[in-house]
């Protein structure tokens, strides 16, 4: 039987008013009942939320699993389109520790950039193959995850704009397109891929400079260790160098280390001593490359004066039969410099173009140093003699003027710039073209062979096989000269990578995946 909610004593179930205190027993029922039906809307109502709230989180995540699910699928589909260098193979096989790299790609992106999203993954994915587990990669989204956004700034990788065609309105898209590299600790990041063309070059290069084991090394004349880099003019090129090797100072006042198999000489315009020749011979004559850049003229275009340098260099040089003609190149393909002129009452600036300062594509194309390079710059440059090449050695010209040029000869060199004005100079010019930068091979014989100098001992070699190129320009890789042309830079890299034997490297650079993906969908 129920019972009164006012006074709590029992009632009969017919009744409609309580005996004990006339409470009405009939909207005590309605009320009971809206309380009842009020309690299972908001038990409804909480079950519908979270219902929402775990179909929403479950098609977020799901959604992202078959993203990347969907990645692993076209890649294993492609896997075969590609296929890594030895080099690389190499560097990832002798990890001694595991690297992992966190690739940092948003998920709406535009097709273009989708597709190297897919063949960046593929490529990471044939590293991790070839490392034995010790090549670790993962994607990670960063959409709408500011605390991901901030780790990827922090490490390197920032987000760019992309302009996306929607039928006939253009978007922004803030993407992020970078990987991060992370090998005992020690942090590298390559901050943007928009294309997949070198990328390869780019990773190995990065994996190689985390594990340092694997390291070449490369000697470079010049400045003593301590010397600061704001004061080096070569600071760009050795900055460059130490992006892929160990760059070691040298003032050849002592014998180079074994372990060094290169070096660069960036010339010199004074004397060297005999023992700084005597190293410089045989670290040649041990078997070993050089890589030189040296002015036959000393050449300043603010001064408008020229000299011909009076060294030794020249002398060792033509031991080996090695000879730097004493002129400079004119090219009618080169570069404009400004000269000021007075119009009214204003000064302005006017481009003429210089022919002493030859931009050339001429290269030697079945040579891969140079095959792929374009807008080579030099600076006061001389032409290589051809003529005088010794015996034993074989002569490769690596890089010509183009095929409208001429020199002019000593003791007096006319360098002014206003005599450009008229273009009158270029009937002057001859159509055959100059080597200009070259590459020596074969059997060297030693300088000092039939010299008797007092450091000269029993472990002298006098004779030994190796390669020597030689840059007639000092300004070709100076950061006041041409040195920030990015051709000359990649020129440096590639005659490095040769004289080193890594001819992978330098194909690596204009290798790239080309995946025939379908078409996605943001």
């Amino acid at each position: 039987m129920p019972f009164c909610t006012k006074c709590g004593n029992q009632i009969a179930e017919d009744m409609l008013f309580c005996t004990s205190c006339g409470n009405n027993t009939q909207n005590q029922d309605k009320f009971a009942k809206k309380r009842k039906s009020r309690k299972k809307i908001i038990l409804s109502t909480i079950a519908l939320i979270f219902m929402i709230l775990i179909v929403y989180l479950g098609v977020k995540h799901f959604k992202q699993y078959r993203t990347i699910k969907n990645h692993d699928f076209i890649i294993d589909q492609i896997g075969s389109r590609y296929q890594l260098s030895q080099l690389s193979k190499n560097s990832v096989n002798q990890l001694e520790n595991n690297m992992f790299i966190r690739a940092y790609f948003s998920d709406n992106l535009p097709q273009d950039l989708f597709n190297v999203k897919l063949a960046t993954l593929f490529l990471l994915k044939e590293y991790q193959v070839a490392s034995n587990g010790r090549f670790k990669f993962e994607l990670i989204d960063l959409r709408d995850n500011n605390q991901l956004q901030e780790e990827a700034k922090q490490k390197g990788v920032l987000a760019v704009n992309v302009q996306v065609r929607n039928e006939d309105s253009l978007t922004t898209l803030r993407c992020y397109l970078g990987l991060v590299f992370n090998y005992d600790g020690k942090i590298e990041s390559i901050p943007l891929v928009q294309t997949t063309k070198g990328l390869e070059y780019e990773i190995t290069s990065v994996i190689n400079k985390l594990s340092t084991h694997s390291m070449s090394n490369v000697a470079f004349y010049g400045l003593t260790p301590d010397m600061p880099d704001n004061q080096d003019r070569f600071q760009h090129a050795k900055e460059r160098i130490r992006s892929q090797y160990n760059l070691i100072n040298t003032n050849l006042n002592q014998p180079i280390v074994e372990d060094i198999d290169i070096l660069v000489f960036p010339g010199i315009t004074g004397n060297l001593s005999n023992m700084q020749l005597y190293n410089l011979d045989q670290f040649l004559m041990g078997g070993n490359n050089i890589l030189i850049f040296q002015d036959r003229i000393n050449a300043d275009l603010q001064s408008q004066t020229a000299y011909l340098i009076e060294s030794n260099i020249f002398g060792f040089l033509s031991n080996y039969g090695i000879d730097i003609k004493e002129n400079l190149v004119m090219d009618a393909e080169c570069s404009q410099v400004n000269v000021q002129q007075r119009q009214g009452v204003n000064i302005v600036n006017i481009p003429i173009k210089y022919p002493f300062f030859p931009l050339t594509n001429n290269v030697n194309s079945r040579h891969s140093i140079v095959n792929q390079l374009s807008n080579l710059q030099f600076v006061f440059v001389s032409e290589i003699d051809i003529t005088k090449v010794a015996f034993n050695l074989t002569f490769t010209s690596l890089i010509y003027t183009s095929n409208n040029s001429s020199t002019i000869i000593g003791p007096n060199f006319e360098i002014g710039i206003l005599q450009f004005q008229d273009k009158a100079w270029m009937n002057n010019l001859s159509p055959n073209h100059r080597a200009i930068t070259g590459i020596y091979e074969g059997m060297f014989t030693s300088f000092f062979t039939d010299k008797d100098i007092p450091f000269k001992d029993d472990n002298f070699v006098k004779e030994a096989y190796g390669k020597l190129i030689v840059v007639p320009d000092m300004d070709f890789i100076s950061s006041q000269g041409a040195g920030s042309n990015q051709s000359n830079m990649d020129f440096l890299m590639n005659a490095i990578h040769y004289l080193l034997g890594y001819y992978d490297l330098i194909e690596m650079q204009y290798k790239e995946v080309v995946l025939n993906l379908p078409e996605h969908q943001n």
